[in-house]
């Protein structure tokens, strides 16, 4: 039985031969049409799941992704770039319900920027040591997440502005 899955940019419309697969630790369903009740369904059998990528995957929404953190308890990396429907309501509950694991976050070009809540929950994700912002901070909240995710390692930020005092 394998444990990782890669269906990036695979064009299937229901989610039943996903189904099977019920061990799964890291799947890719980057650039495909997936949608909240399908995702749901592959999480619910798919609890260990620690890495997943749907970067891409405009028809994911905000209250879908909420339903996906309280499922997934040991994730380790999500990679959530260029999701059009999503929010920074979403911030909170992966602090709420993934702040022990997750490690790895990418957020990058969301099509809005990130407000004072919204980074106070990026706060309490204290184990994170990767995470991609492009696009979706201004500078002068960056201090605000290093003062308290101090894991960080490799951070992302193609298309911000960096000021000298964020440098310092």
């Amino acid at each position: 039985i394998f444990d990782q899955l890669d269906l990036s940019e695979c064009c299937f419309q229901y989610p039943e031969p996903l189904t099977l697969c019920c061990r799964l630790k890291s799947l890719n369903l980057s650039h495909t049409i997936i949608r909240d009740d399908a995702l749901l369904k592959i999480v619910e059998l798919n609890p260990s799941l620690e890495d997943l990528n749907l970067s891409w995957c405009s028809w994911i929404s905000t209250e879908g992704m909420i339903k996906v953190c309280r499922q997934l308890r040991c994730i380790k990396s999500l990679k959530l770039n260029n999701c059009a429907r999503l929010s920074g309501s979403l911030l909170s509950s992966l602090a709420d319900y993934n702040s022990e694991t997750l490690s790895t976050l990418e957020l990058a070009n969301w099509s809005f920027h990130l407000y004072s809540n919204d980074i106070l929950s990026i706060r309490r994700l204290l184990n994170l040591s990767r995470l991609n912002l492009s696009g979706l901070i201004h500078s002068s909240n960056l201090n605000k997440i290093f003062s308290s995710c101090t894991r960080i390692t490799e951070l992302i930020l193609s298309d911000v502005r960096l000021d000298e005092d964020t440098l310092r």
